[in-house]
């Protein structure tokens, strides 16, 4: 299907000066449909052509009439007529010029809304920063919103949204791993509107038990610049457990021996002169699998396997006979590795 509807808009003249005078209307030509599109330009039903009078362009979704020194005669209508290989539409808007003067020039450019750059999926480690960015091309106004998983945002701690030239970017401040979802951007004007959508996910900082780990923050400002880390709120300060380290824009604190109690939110907070930021990570400790024991004696059909993290997984035999009889073996795997731990079951005083 092909349509075509108009939209009013002022118009201003270039004066001889600086400034600028209002002297009329402009009607603003939205194209929906299949291209290509094959667009016409008719004044009170006669073709607008380029000429002296006129300089007629159409590109993608920008069409064009630039009318040269303006006469009296030049009000009138004018028609948008586009056509595709599915049909045609057509539309009309008067014009009518206020404090026109002769010699002046009129450009009537029409911008159809589009999405030029959009954001791919991210990926970004918890306590880091990202930004989202779409550039657009249409007629102003343009009213932009940022949504994640269908709920608007605004500017806050969390999210700097910003447009300029264009431009519009959404920054996550201090990503955690509730950050990753679905973000939407959709971009508005008075004729439509348009959409895309990015996925973002946050992985969490982690480190095997009994290992070490390094976190890492950058630092931009005027120096001097003191640093400080802290653990779940308390203050962490260099020793066998903890190094601390600030090297041109990089401050690190190095984690050793992690244990379970290790796990939790470490913050880094900078300050100089101006002020102070703080940018936070949440570690997570892994765990690595192994099989302590299996519960059960040879004649029992009843197998309890149990593994270092506390779970425990059940295997029972019904009805057992000497088919049954043999070597089981309890596998068990998590993200960090596996292990497996074999019983061996016998049937006795089965005829």
């Amino acid at each position: 299907a092909l349509r075509v509807s108009w939209q009013k808009w002022n118009v201003r003249r270039h004066s001889q000066g600086s400034g600028f005078i209002n002297f009329g209307e402009l009607c603003h030509c939205e194209i929906s449909g299949t291209p290509p599109f094959e667009v016409a330009w008719f004044k009170d039903r006669r073709q607008v052509r380029s000429s002296k009078k006129f300089k007629v362009t159409s590109k993608d979704f920008t069409a064009s009439v630039h009318i040269l020194n303006l006469e009296a005669s030049d009000t009138g209508e004018y028609q948008c007529k586009a056509m595709n290989e599915v049909g045609s539409d057509t539309c009309v808007c008067a014009v009518k010029f206020k404090g026109l003067y002769k010699g002046a020039d009129a450009a009537f450019t029409f911008s159809f809304l589009v999405i030029v750059e959009k954001p791919g999926p991210m990926k970004v480690t918890s306590g880091d920063s990202c930004t989202l960015e779409c550039t657009v091309d249409g007629t102003p106004e343009l009213t932009t919103k940022w949504f994640k998983d269908g709920n608007e945002l605004s500017t806050d701690h969390k999210y700097k949204i910003s447009f300029f030239n264009k431009v519009s970017g959404l920054k996550i401040h201090n990503a955690v791993v509730e950050d990753s979802g679905e973000y939407s951007f959709e971009v508005k004007n008075s004729v439509g509107q348009s959409r895309c959508t990015a996925s973002v996910r946050v992985s969490e900082t982690n480190g095997l038990l009994g290992s070490s780990v390094v976190l890492e923050c950058k630092v931009y400002g005027s120096p001097p610049i003191s640093v400080s880390w802290f653990h779940d709120g308390y203050e962490v300060t260099s020793g066998d457990k903890y190094q601390t380290t600030l090297t041109d824009n990089a401050c690190s604190l190095k984690v050793n021996s992690l244990k379970e109690s290790d796990m939790g939110t470490y913050s880094c907070t900078a300050t100089n002169v101006a002020g102070s930021d703080e940018c936070s990570a949440y570690l997570t400790v892994r765990v690595s699998l192994w099989i302590a024991y299996i519960l059960g004696s040879v004649s029992m059909s009843l197998f309890t396997c149990i593994s270092y993290v506390e779970n425990i997984a059940h295997l029972t035999v019904l009805n057992a006979d000497n088919a049954d009889s043999g070597t089981y073996t309890c596998h068990a795997s998590n993200e960090v590795g596996k292990d497996s731990c074999a019983a061996q079951l016998s049937i006795k005083g089965i005829a």
